[in-house]
């Protein structure tokens, strides 16, 4: 359990340092700054006890108050400091984060990016940031927890040997337990047995929740499938108001929505349930950590100060040691989360191995060749296309023509690396285009298929599909396109954005003039 709770914990830190490391010393110095004030404040209150007790002048308690709330005045400032700068690094953390996931999502190959077990990664990942925390959580609970339990040992540690080694000599009717070999085993179970209990009602509360995350994944894909692809979908709304489907599709995501809501109140409930022992046992050995420290104090082994600074300490080690408990046992689904983001990131993309740059000709002799090369899409029982054999070389002018169904588009997909023939191979001048550079290997293409995409961004961008367009270059390509005149007639010429869902002032442009601008992209 151990070397589990190492790798996993040393596994999130490791990905945290790559993307930002300073969320991690800030998070250590925050957490440490957010401790210490309690534990000054027990060590003032327990002087000042000791003081008044032993009657000494009140200069001398002015003077110690005084000293002790400058410090603990300059340590909230510093805490408050440093929890600000905390809070913009784990913002930082976030977005650079997500930006890792779209960054995954831009650059993997096609049959990577549409294979389901990607696509059921990335709706688990998301569907567990929204309910468990993202690393930021991680950083906030789990580590503080691990830097609170760190810190409470040491202090608390070092009051539990001096309480253990002090013999009281004022003879009660406690002394011989006090001072015998049963006051430490007292001692020990009133850490173990809250311990035991955050464990093990947290690793339940932990448990039902990750069951309903589980089912929470799959309402919520069929939720956002129809928010994203029906409901506001442009395209779709003709289809749903000619042909009144809207009252279907509308039950079926209610349904949804309704079991979605069922199960996350179920659970939230159950799991409150487990997780309410816990402070509970807190308080009651509390009273038992004082109890034992009283039977000390009587025995004349501490004095009436100590008393309350030890138990201070002893009670921030016990919630220390139970709210780490219960951070192991009820992270398993924020642990889920998090290794399967990683994993994200991290999967291999066979269909992107390549590392071979296109060769540079002047003279534009390339040549592309298919060796009987055949397809199956995944999970069909027939082939899209068998043995084709084929040649392509610069200049030459081919068209393909074929009943729906007879593999020209698919064909073009395994052209431009879209997708990976079952057997055979494709090669661009004698060299197997796997080899190839994906991302450069696909600069040599331009395409425009059947379901094509404009963007809601102005013309020039979709046409040029560059950060830096070349505005001449743009009107030229439209002007070949036969789209010019249209675009000229636009608010804003090639500036327009296409559709209003970003820009009020946008056009929307007809199917044929939409596949004008993508030929002259």
């Amino acid at each position: 359990m151990l070397n589990k709770f190492n790798r996993t914990y040393g596994r999130y830190l490791r990905f945290i340092a790559r993307t930002n490391i300073h969320t991690i010393w800030l998070s250590v110095a925050t957490a440490i700054g957010q401790l210490a004030a309690p534990y000054i404040a027990l060590v003032l209150l327990g002087h000042i006890i000791n003081t008044v007790a032993a009657g000494h002048a009140a200069t001398n308690l002015y003077w110690v108050i005084g000293t002790f709330t400058a410090i603990i005045a300059a340590m909230r400032v510093l805490v408050a400091y440093l929890s600000h700068r905390q809070r913009i690094a784990q913002l930082h953390l976030t977005n650079q984060i997500n930006a890792q996931i779209n960054a995954k999502w831009s650059r993997v190959s096609n049959t990577l990016f549409t294979d389901p077990k990607l696509r059921n990664l990335d709706s688990a990942v998301n569907q567990g940031f929204m309910y468990e925390g993202d690393f930021s959580t991680f950083l906030s609970q789990n580590l503080n927890a691990l830097i609170s339990l760190i810190f409470a040992f040491i202090i608390a540690g070092a009051s539990l040997i001096a309480v253990l080694l002090s013999h009281g000599d004022t003879q009660t009717a406690s002394i011989n337990f006090v001072n015998g070999p049963l006051f430490p085993v007292v001692l020990l179970l009133i850490f173990v047995i809250p311990a035991l209990v955050a464990y093990f009602g947290g690793r339940k509360s932990s448990a039902i929740r990750k069951a309903a995350v589980d089912v929470s994944v799959q309402m919520n894909k069929v939720i956002n499938y129809f928010i994203s692809n029906v409901f506001t979908e442009s395209r779709v709304g003709k289809s749903l108001r000619i042909y009144d489907r809207t009252a279907m599709l509308q039950s079926r995501m209610d349904s949804a929505n309704t079991q979605n809501f069922k199960v996350n109140i179920h659970s939230l409930l159950q799991s409150q349930m487990f997780t309410a022992f816990s402070p509970a046992t807190i308080a009651l050995t509390t009273a038992g950590i004082y109890y034992l420290l009283s039977l000390k104090f009587l025995t004349g082994a501490i004095t009436l100060g100590t008393i309350v600074t030890y138990a201070g300490f002893i009670v921030q080690l016990i919630s220390a040691i139970t709210n780490f408990s219960n951070q192991i046992a009820t992270s398993a689904a924020l642990n889920q989360t998090l290794s399967r983001c990683i994993d994200f990131l991290e999967m291999p993309d066979p269909g992107a191995n390549g590392s071979l740059p296109i060769e540079k000709r002047r003279d534009n002799k390339y040549q592309l060749e298919f060796h009987d090369v055949s397809f199956k899409y995944p999970g069909a029982k027939e082939f899209a296309l068998q043995h084709v054999n084929l040649k392509l070389a610069i200049g030459q002018r081919l068209a393909l023509v074929g009943q729906n169904g007879s593999g020209k588009t698919t064909l073009i997909s395994l052209l431009t690396r879209l997708d990976q023939p079952t057997s055979g191979s494709i090669t661009l001048n004698c060299i197997d285009i796997q080899k190839y550079d994906l991302h450069e290997y696909q600069q040599i293409f331009a395409d425009v298929f059947q379901d094509f995409k404009m963007f809601a961004l102005p013309i020039v961008d979709n046409v040029a599909a560059s950060a830096h367009p070349d505005r001449a270059r743009v009107e030229s390509a439209l002007e070949i396109a036969g789209v010019a005149e249209r675009v000229h007639r636009m608010n804003h010429g090639i500036d327009t954005p296409l559709t209003r869902e970003l820009d009020e002032t946008g056009e929307d442009v007809s199917g044929g003039e939409a596949q004008k601008i993508a030929i002259a992209r």
